[in-house]
C-alpha cells in the first residue's frame, strides 16, 4: 500500500515537470534568408571633391631684409651722416673712414706700376735687340738669355705691383660704408671719431618696404604647401585687417625628429603693415581625398556611424563614411571611395551589405 501511494506520488512529479519543460521550452528561431529577389535601386555617381581645412598661427611681421654693417677694414671713422629713423637709399654713403691712408696706398700703388711698366718696355727694347745680334753672332748668346730673363722677371713684378694696386684700390672702396638696400636705420653702434675694428658693428639696416612672417608648422601642414602659394593673414590688433601674401621660403627638413617645419611668408605692402605687429597667418590646406554625393544616399547622417551603399559587380557594398561639410545640394563625405564609384541614391534603407540589386533606369 505504501509503495503504491510512493509510486503514485513519483509519477506525479514527472507529468509536473513535463508539463513545466514544454511550457517554457523557446521556440525554435527561424534564421533570415537572404532575399531571393535582386532589389530595384537607383544609382549615381559619386564626385571628387577638393575639402580645405583652415590653419591660423600667431607670428610677428618682421622685415623682409635686415642687415648689421660694419667696416671690413679697420680705421678711425670720420664721417656718419645718418641717424636712427632716416631713410636711406640703396648704394647710399653711410659712414667712412679717414681716407689718407688709402688714398696713400693707391697713390704708392700706381707709382710702383708705372715704374715697372716704363722698365718692362725697355727690357722688352733690349731682348729683341739682343736677339738679333745674337743670331748674328755679333754678341753672346749669354747677354741675350740675361736680356730675357730680365724681361722676364720684370713682368712678374709687373703683375704683382697690378695687384697690389688692385688691393688699394679695394680696401679704399670698403672705407665706405654703402647701403646693400634701401630702407630705415633702426639703431647706430659708432659714433664719428671711434675705432672701428673689422667686423664690429656700425649701424643697423632694416627694408621697410617689404615684410614677412616667418612660422612653424608640423608635418601633416607642410605637406599641403608649396612655394609661391597664395595665403593671407589677419591683423588682430589692428581692427582684423587683411593683408594678401604667398610663400617666399619652405623648408622640406626639420631640425629633427619630431620638430617643426619653418615656413616664411611674404606679405603684400599695405598702409600701415610695419614690422612689429601681431598677425595671425591663415594656411588652407586640402585634407584627405573627399567625395560628394546626395545627402539621400547617406543612411543615418546624424547618427554616431553614418553609411552608404556602393555598387560593387552587381551587389550593395555598405561603406562607413566620414561628413565633411556641405556642397550645394550634396554632401561631402569621406571613406573607403574611389572616383568611379556608384552610390546608391533611392531603395537603399532595404539593403543589406552584399545584397544583389538591379539598377532602375
Amino acid at each position: 500500500m505504501r509503495f503504491r501511494m510512493i509510486c503514485s506520488v513519483l509519477l506525479g512529479l514527472a507529468l509536473m515537470a513535463g508539463a513545466v519543460v514544454l511550457t517554457f521550452r523557446p521556440e525554435p528561431i527561424s534564421m533570415a534568408a537572404e532575399p531571393k529577389y535582386a532589389a530595384k535601386v537607383h544609382v549615381d555617381p559619386v564626385v571628387v571633391a577638393s575639402v580645405t581645412r583652415e590653419s591660423r598661427f600667431t607670428a610677428i611681421t618682421q622685415p623682409y631684409r635686415q642687415a648689421i654693417l660694419s667696416f671690413t677694414v679697420p680705421g678711425k671713422i670720420t664721417s656718419r651722416p645718418v641717424q636712427v629713423g632716416d631713410r636711406v637709399q640703396a648704394d647710399q654713403a653711410l659712414a667712412n673712414l679717414g681716407l689718407r691712408e688709402f688714398d696713400n696706398a693707391v697713390d704708392q700703388a700706381k707709382a710702383a706700376a708705372a715704374e715697372l711698366t716704363v722698365q718692362l718696355g725697355q727690357a722688352e727694347r733690349d731682348h729683341l735687340r739682343f736677339s738679333r745680334l745674337s743670331s748674328d753672332n755679333v754678341v753672346e748668346a749669354r747677354q741675350a738669355e740675361q736680356a730675357t730673363a730680365l724681361m722676364d722677371q720684370l713682368q712678374a713684378a709687373l703683375a704683382g705691383a697690378t695687384a697690389q694696386l688692385a688691393e688699394a684700390l679695394r680696401r679704399r672702396d670698403e672705407s665706405w660704408l654703402l647701403a646693400p638696400f634701401s630702407g630705415v636705420v633702426t639703431a647706430v653702434y659708432l659714433e664719428p671719431g671711434e675705432w672701428a675694428d673689422p667686423g664690429r658693428p656700425v649701424l643697423e639696416l632694416q627694408d621697410d618696404h617689404r615684410v614677412k612672417l616667418e612660422v612653424e608648422v608640423p608635418e601633416n601642414i607642410i605637406i599641403g604647401l608649396e612655394p609661391g602659394q597664395s595665403v593671407h593673414a589677419t591683423l588682430p590688433f589692428a581692427g582684423n585687417v587683411r593683408v594678401n601674401g604667398r610663400i617666399a621660403h619652405l623648408a622640406r627638413a626639420a631640425g629633427g625628429s619630431g620638430r617643426l617645419f619653418p615656413v616664411v611668408v611674404e606679405l603684400e605692402s599695405e598702409s600701415g603693415l610695419v614690422p612689429g605687429m601681431t598677425a595671425e597667418l591663415v594656411l588652407d590646406v586640402k585634407s584627405r581625398p573627399a567625395f560628394a554625393v546626395p545627402l539621400s544616399a547617406v543612411i543615418n547622417p546624424g547618427g554616431a556611424r553614418p553609411s552608404l551603399f556602393i555598387l560593387t559587380d552587381g551587389r550593395a557594398r555598405q561603406v562607413f563614411v566620414g561628413l565633411e561639410g556641405f556642397s550645394a545640394d550634396k554632401v561631402i563625405v569621406t571613406g573607403d571611395i574611389v572616383g568611379a564609384d556608384l552610390v546608391v541614391v533611392h531603395g537603399q534603407t532595404i539593403l543589406t551589405d552584399g545584397q544583389s540589386v538591379d539598377v532602375a533606369p
